[in-house]
């Protein structure tokens, strides 16, 4: 199964100035969505340096970051906190609960907070977002 949709639009200083916090998925989006196993049975995954200094420059701008993955990825708990990643849900097949816990803590409204996906777990946040993004490794269709 694959899926491609791409909407372009320009969005507004107005509404990039009330994103509070950006969620992003993590495989596909952070990590270059392949899986590393070892000999021994072991995964891991690589994240782009370019995405930490991304990371560390929103939040230098007073965005908090958050991540919700489907994936179990804890082993990069310590990057991410590195990171200044300030909430970190992993095996989350239905991210929903998780990102209304976000909203929950932080006081937010749908309008200000912006989310990055790339797969069909995120669809969802199209809606519930005010800005949706995805990488450019989103499936596309042939």
């Amino acid at each position: 199964m694959s899926f491609y949709f791409r909407v372009e639009s320009y969005i507004s200083l107005d509404i990039l100035r009330n994103i509070k916090l950006l969620v992003i998925d993590l495989d596909g989006v952070i990590s270059d969505g392949r899986l590393i196993i070892s000999q021994d049975l072991k995964e891991s995954k690589t994240i782009s340096y370019r995405d930490g200094l991304g990371i560390k420059l929103i939040n230098s701008i007073g965005i908090k970051v958050s991540v919700i993955t489907s994936g179990c990825s804890h082993y990069l708990l310590d990057r991410l906190n590195y990171l200044g990643v300030k909430d970190f849900f992993d095996s989350q097949a239905n991210k929903i609960p998780a990102f209304n816990k976000l909203q929950k803590k932080y006081c937010l409204t749908d309008k200000q907070v912006a989310y990055m996906g790339d797969d069909l777990p995120d669809l969802p946040f199209f809606r519930e977002s005010r800005i949706f993004s995805s990488s450019i490794g989103c499936y596309r269709s042939s």
